[in-house]
Formats: structure tokens, sequence, C-alpha cells
């Protein structure tokens, strides 16, 4: 029978990678074909005969590779031939980067996802009687847009011709959920893979699931621990007991070093994730060091060795963590259950760490935390197991579905998961689609696989009809179809069976960030993102974000050179786009309109996103009645320099330092991280997934300074505006009416609305006008202009005139009136001629905007 579901789920890994199937109503995963394992390594290994191996195979060469180049780099140095890798891991990490793999054996260079492509590619060899065209694939909670471009596009090179791509912590939940008992509450999926990390909060109501909130890091995993080792405990000892100067201070062999010690340091961390110490011994020398003297490494590795190198990896996954809860108002006492998923979460030093954070102020922790952190689902597979349960939901298109006509064609609607113990199918018999004979008269009946409930035969009048069916409580429940005529003749039907889940019904994929339009927002007075209705962080998908928006300038039609530019990016409205993740750039030119396009004129943005986020914008312009629609094309990331990191790095030191008297803790915070940043860019320079894992931190770093200021900024402009509040009201108690009376009134209503919504230009705005105001009254008194008078003689020097003669002039001419005969029409007159001739230096520089840019609407 051909598939209507598309039934398999994957799990494509940074370090390991599974696929699983749903089958009669039970998830199986299918295990590798050589070592009969239920995962595979995410490895690829190229060889000389221009053959590919994936998987264990793979990744024993790559251990054999990285000690025989650095062998190689010891004796002959950077420029040695034999230095060469051939066998690549953790690619996933790069994905959507401009990363490239290079082969000297296959004569090219490979993206991530063509060695993302390979490792799908052996998944689906598993299947010795089925061709696997449909699947699920997971990716990151946290995954950004040009990350998922790549898997996309991994998944179409290995050969998929409809796939949707699952959040791996909504897939480790259905997994838990469809064994667990009693469901209800908060969840945390603690989701600490070899390369990524994963903290999700679910709820669930009455068994319906639903992502409440998410946050992670897609460069914190298995690999970082690994590293951590090798550099806070491995190379200490090299450099201890071996002259290793001359090769650590040389980029290429630093990086040969490390990489040929990481598999040590991978299995020092798995065996100290339930041991006490480790007794490490290398049976053949690493390679020479700087004296032509075999490197060994002959050490004891203590779970308190391990514990230093490791903590703040662990620290940091906790921490997020534990600012999930925060900003969703909970703390570990409110949670049902933590599922842990990830080889790294088997660690006992992890464990005792994450119910120490999340049970800080609970006194019976110690009796909770077998049930607080145990599930019967495997760490290791819960991913992909999930993967095939959400996979058993989800219909493969008609029109890739590879059906025999000569069977009845139908059509089935229900619910693949529910928490009720009743429901209706409907039946359509689709006679047009079917080639073989089809009775006037047909009956069909549903059983349930147990053979415990029986629809009995009932008639689809008119070609279509609703059968009620009963399901086991907290089960997959299988269900068998067969037609039939008057005469009790059987007709064969596709599909003939169907699977519904009972006890939970399964989350929808939500968006991971808000969706923003970078543009000029009029009332900060500045270029920031600006929200999408409808595209919130944690919005289900798929969804639709809407805006509005005005021109900035005028748009000749057929001319090229006016450019209206829409960025689109992943980030926190409110920020500024360079500290945020943009994902494409949309440009409507002169060229495309049919007619001018004044200034001022509204913009209307939809911005569509599917399920497994592709998206499409259209734009609509009311004033010329065009839209325009794009679907948006991937993106890939460009590498980062690391000196330019490092200096942003020291700017950012340099901000953090000008803040500190505004916030001390905040900026204490950031100082801490940018120290943590430069210590990882130092050790791997040259390593494009290090240097990522730096900007996208580093931005954060940025974004939280950025605040900071702001708030600083909102204090003084606030000040200045309540300082301006208060003078004129001073001013019109001496100088006032009835009228003024009425308008500071006027005023400090405004003020208050202004205060209260943190208006910071109409704030500005507001300032000025009163103290526009305050000057008129003040005016009224001949002591405001001898003042004048009196500032500009006796700090003349300071001033940039345009003439000083002539200021001198005048000011010796106002010295002589106020002397002999006050007038404040003749002073007033003067001050204005000095202002005239004060210089440009004196006067505030205007503010540069984009004009390209479409700006807010308020």
């Amino acid at each position: 029978m051909a598939r209507t579901k598309i039934d398999y789920g994957i799990d494509l890994g940074t370090t390991n990678s599974a696929i699983s199937l749903m089958e009669n109503g039970e998830i199986r995963i299918i295990k590798s074909d050589k070592y009969q394992k239920d995962t595979t390594p995410s490895c690829v290994q190229f060889n000389k005969k221009k053959a590919v191996f994936v998987g264990d195979d793979a990744l024993n060469r790559y251990r054999y590779e990285a000690l025989k180049a650095f062998k190689a780099f010891t004796r002959s140095g950077s420029d040695s031939t034999e230095a060469k890798i051939n066998t690549f891991i953790e690619f996933k990490r790069t994905m959507g980067t401009d990363k490239s793999y290079p082969s000297e054996y296959m004569n090219q260079s490979f993206a991530s996802e063509e060695l993302s492509a390979e490792v799908l590619k052996k998944l689906k060899s598993y299947l010795k009687n089925e061709n696997i065209t449909a699947a699920i694939i997971t990716v990151p909670a946290k995954f950004r847009q040009n990350q998922i471009d790549a898997t996309q596009r991994a998944a179409t090179l290995a050969g998929f011709n409809y796939f949707e791509l699952l959040q791996e912590p909504i897939a480790a939940s259905l997994a838990y959920g469809i064994d667990a008992k009693d469901m209800d509450g908060h969840w945390l999926v603690f989701d600490l893979g070899g390369g990524t990390f994963d903290a999700a909060l679910m709820k669930v109501e009455e068994g319906v699931m639903k992502v409440a909130d998410t946050e992670g890091d897609n460069h914190l995993g298995g690999k970082n621990i690994d590293y951590a080792i090798v550099d806070k405990l491995l190379i200490p000892y090299l450099k201890e007991n071996y002259t290793t100067d001359n090769i650590l201070s040389d980029e290429r062999g630093r990086t040969l070093l490390r990489d040929a010690l990481k598999w040590i340091a991978e299995e020092t961390k798995i065996v100290l994730s339930a041991e006490d110490q480790f007794e490490i011994y290398t049976d053949e020398p690493l390679g020479e060091d700087d004296n032509g003297e075999d490197m060994e490494l002959d050490l004891t590795v203590t779970l308190d060795d391990y514990e230093n190198a490791a903590r703040p990896i662990f620290q940091r996954a906790i921490d997020i963590s534990v600012r999930l809860l925060e900003n969703n108002k909970l703390k570990g006492s409110d949670l049902k259950t933590v599922v842990l998923v990830g080889g790294p979460t088997l660690s006992q030093t992890l464990r005792n760490m994450l119910t120490d954070s999340l049970f800080a102020d609970n006194d019976n922790k110690d009796s909770q935390i077998f049930s607080f952190l145990s599930s019967a689902t495997d760490p290791m597979t819960a991913v992909a197991k999930g993967a095939a349960l959400f996979a058993s939901t989800r219909d493969i298109p008609l029109n890739l579905q590879k059906r025999d006509r000569t069977k009845i064609q139908l059509t089935l609607k229900f619910p693949e998961t529910t928490v009720e113990t009743e429901e209706n199918i409907g039946i359509r018999i689709e006679r047009s689609r079917t080639t073989g004979q089809i009775p006037k008269k047909i009956f069909a009946e549903i059983i349930r696989n147990d053979q415990a409930w029986s629809g009995g035969k009932v008639e689809i009048q008119n070609d279509a009809e609703i059968v009620p069916i009963i399901l086991n409580t907290g089960k997959t429940n299988g269900f068998a179809i067969t037609l039939s005529d008057e005469q009790g003749n059987i007709y064969p039907c596709e599909p003939s069976q169907f699977t519904i889940i009972q006890g939970l019904k399964a989350a929808t994929p939500t968006l991971p960030f808000a969706l923003c339009i970078d543009a000029y927002d009029t009332q900060k007075g500045k270029q920031t993102l600006q929200a999408m209705s409808g595209l919130d962080k944690n919005q289900s998908l798929p969804a639709k974000g809407q805006g509005i928006f005005k021109t900035q300038k005028k748009i000749h039609a057929g001319n090229k050179q006016d450019v209206i530019r829409i960025p689109i990016y992943e980030g926190d409205p409110g920020t500024q786009a360079i500290h945020n993740n943009q994902v494409h750039e949309v440009l409507i030119t002169g060229e495309d309109l049919p007619e001018d396009l004044p200034e001022d004129m509204d913009a209307e943005l939809m911005l569509e996103i599917d399920s497994s986020r592709r998206m499409k914008l259209s734009a609509y312009f009311p004033y010329i009645d065009e839209t325009y629609e794009i679907d948006l094309p991937d993106n890939t990331t460009k590498d980062y320099d690391a000196d330019v990191l490092e200096n942003e790095i020291q700017k950012a030191r340099q901000h953090t330092a000008k803040l500190e008297n505004i916030s001390p803790g905040t900026c204490g915070k950031s100082g801490n991280e940018l120290n943590e940043l430069a210590g990882l860019l130092k050790n791997a320079r040259e390593d494009q997934d290090t240097k990522t894992q730096v900007k996208e931190r580093l931005s954060e770093v940025l974004k939280d300074l950025d605040k900071t200021e702001e708030e600083g900024e909102w204090q003084k402009t606030e000040q200045k505006l309540t300082n301006a509040l208060k003078k004129i009201a001073v001013t019109c108690q001496r100088y006032g009416n009835e009228n003024t009376t009425q308008l500071v009134n006027q005023y400090q209503e405004q003020a208050h609305t202004i205060i209260r919504e943190r208006n910071v230009k109409l704030a500005n705005a507001l300032t000025e006008e009163i103290r526009a105001s305050d000057f008129a009254l003040v005016s009224q008194d001949i002591g405001l202009w001898i003042s004048y008078i009196r500032r500009f003689d006796e700090e003349f020097d300071k001033y940039h005139w345009k003439d000083r003669v002539a200021a001198r002039q005048l000011i010796s001419e106002a010295k002589q009136i106020i002397m002999k005969n006050p007038s404040k029409t003749k002073l007033q007159h003067i001050v204005k001629q000095l202002s005239g001739i004060l210089s440009e230096a004196d006067k505030p520089l205007t503010d540069t905007i984009d004009k390209e840019l479409l700006r807010t609407k308020r």
C-alpha cells in the first residue's frame, strides 16, 4: 500500500543522527546496517577511490586522519602535504554559512548542507525494501533562517520529494508524552546535543501540548565540552611536560593539535559522566614537540578536573533555562517534569547542577529528583521517535503519493492526535481518481487493530459518510478499513488503514524569533527593528504578519536609482538591525512601478511563513493600487574576520566602562561575557563555527548595552522635561495670566502621556516647546536680555564668532545702553544680532536618515 502519511522521522544531529518509523501504531528506530546501532555518527569520509563513507567507519577514519595530520605538521610544519583531512564532523554547526570543507581526494570543497545530505542518504539506505521520499526532519528550535534554508537544501540534495521541518523540543516532548500517564502542567525540555542547546517550555492542559516559550544557543553542546577538556586539561599537560611554544603559536598547528586530542576528550567526557576518574594513556606518540621529542599523554583525569572544565558549558545551558523560566514567571518547583534530551544530559555532573539550580529554594528536593529528571525515553533517540510520531500525523501531498489507482481511492479526514475517546472519521469515495471498478452501493467497515471494536458495516451514501469511532485511552490506535458491495464482495481500497494517537494533541511549530522590518521609527527618532503584527516570538506556525508603513521619499516610475528597501530580520523589536540576524532584503525600484509613488504614502506589508519557515512577502501600495509578491530566496551568511571580532570586543569593553555608572550589574555581567568570548576567539581564531558563536553572543551583549544606554538617555530626557515643566511653572507664577496657566496645565498633561509611553522624540519636542514658551514669558523682563549680554561678554572666547570685531562692538553698545538708558527692545535686538554671527560649530547637527527605508506611521 502506498503511504499517505509521511511516517518517517529523522533526527539530523551534530554528532549523531537517527531515523525512525511509525508502523502499525508503534514507533520503531531503524538500526544502522553494519553496526546495528540506534544512532549513526554524523561523519562523512571521502577516500582515494572517490567513495563516500558515512557513520562509524568514517568516524574511525577521522580519528586516524586527525592524528596523522598533526604528526605530519610536527615533522614538516604548515606546508606539509600530509596534513590533509578528507573526513568531516560537526558540520551542522556551520549550516547556512559559506564554510567549505575541502577534500583532496575529491578535488572539490563541500558545503555543510552537502555533507548533511550524505548523512540523510545513509539513513535512507537502511530501508532495503522502500525508497523513502518523504520525511519529517528535525532542527533546533533556535535555528536561524539561514540554517533552516540550508537544512532544506540538504533534504532536497538527499532526494526527498517532500519534507517538513520540526523543532527538536517538540519532537522530544511528543516522544515523552506518548508514554507519560500524568502530563498536565509545565514541562521543561532540556535538549543539550552534540552541537546545539534548546530549552523549551511546554504547557500541557488535558493532554493538549503547546510551546509556551523557547530559548537556546546554536553553538553550545558536546563539542564545546570536548574542546574545553582539550584546552583546560590536555594541552596544559603537554605544555608542562614538553616544549610546545612553536606548535601552539602557529594557528594551524594549534588547530591540528586540538583536533587530534578531541577524540580523547570525548572518551573522557563519556567515562566521567558516570565514573569518578579516567586514566588516559596514548599507545602511540601524538607527534613531536618543538625539540623533536615524541609527545604522549599519561595522566589521570578526576571528576573534579572534568567538572572544572565542563562546568561553564553546563552552567550556560542552565542559565538559559533559568532565564526562560523567569521570563515566564516560573521557578523549578512549578515544573511537572524536565525532559532530558541529548547525550551530554547523561552526565552526573549536569544532572546534579540542574537539580541544584532548579530546586535551589526547595528543602525537599532530594525526594523529588528521581521523578523530576527520569524518563522512560532514551535521551539519544527521543527526538527521532517524536519525529516519527509527528510524521504519522502529516499527509504526503496527493500529487506525490504513489497510489495503485486500480484500488478504490479514498480521502480520509480525522484528527491524528486527540484527547477525546470518541472521534469521527470522514470517508469520501474518489471515483474520478480510481481506474478500477466501484459498485454503485458500497459499504465500509472500520475495525480497530486490537479487534476489540468495530463500527459495523456503514453504507457510504453519495460517496461520502462520517463514521464515529471509539479509541483506547492513552494509546496509539490503529484502524483498518474494509469496503464491500451489497453481496459482501470485498473491494481493495487505498488507504486501507489509519492511526489516531489518543491522550495528547501535538504542539505546532513556533517562531523562535520575532520577524521584523528595519525602518525609521518616528517615535524614537532613529532606525530600529519594527515588529510585524502576528509574527511575534512563539507565534504558532503557519502564520501571517502585517504592518503599515510610510514611504520617506518620492519614487519616480522607471528610475532604477529610486529604491524602497525592505530589510527583514529575526530579532528583537526596538533594537538596532546590526545586532540581529538579517533574513533577506527586498528591493523595489522605480523600474517596478507603473507610475510615480509620492513621499509619505502607505506601504502595506504582509509576510507569510509556513510550518517549515518558508517565507513570502507582499507589498501593497494603495496610492498606485499595486501589489508586489516575492518568494524569499535562501540565505547564507559569510565568515567573520577574527581581527574585526577582536576589535568589536574591545569597543564593547570601552562602551561597558562608559555605562558602568548607569547599571553596574548589567555592565559587570557584560564584562565577564566579553572576557569569555575573547578567550574562545583566542583558542580558535580560524574556526568559523567559533567565530559565529562569538559574533552571536557579542550581539546579545551589545543589545544589553544599547538597552542600558537607552535607559540612561531616557532618564536624562525625562529629567530635562521635568525641569522644563518646573521652570515654566515658576515663570508662569511670576509673569503669567489665566491663558498661560491653562497652557502650563496642557503641557503637564502631555508630559504625563509621553513619560508613560517613554517617547524620546516627543519628550524632546515638548521640552523645546516648553522652553520656548518659558523664554517668551521671561523675555518680558529686561533682566533676561541683560543676562545674555553679560554671558556673551564674560565668556566671549568660548564662542565661535564669524566676526569677532563686530561681536565686540555689539556687546560694547549693549553695555552702554544698560548703563545709560536700559531698553528691553534695544537689548533684545542686539542679542538677535549676536546670535546671527555665531559660527555653525555652535549649532546642533541634523540627524542623517536613510530615506530608502520605510518609516512607521506615528
